[in-house]
């Protein structure tokens, strides 16, 4: 869930070639990560679900 949408360039084959080629890329062009793609990780939205755990 963390590397999706545009995120995804992120991922890289098993391999040192692809992983270099990957890390490049993106050291190079790094992806716009906008407030709300974070939200879901803040600790408010985090403590949030754990709760909801609690609920089902």
């Amino acid at each position: 869930e963390i590397l999706t949408g545009e995120l995804a360039r992120g991922l890289a084959d098993l391999t040192s070639p692809a992983l270099a080629q990957t890390m490049q890329s993106i050291y190079h062009n790094p992806p716009a990560i906008d407030d709300a793609a974070l939200e879901k990780f803040s600790v408010v939205s985090i403590c949030q679900q754990y709760r909801q755990l609690q609920r089902t």
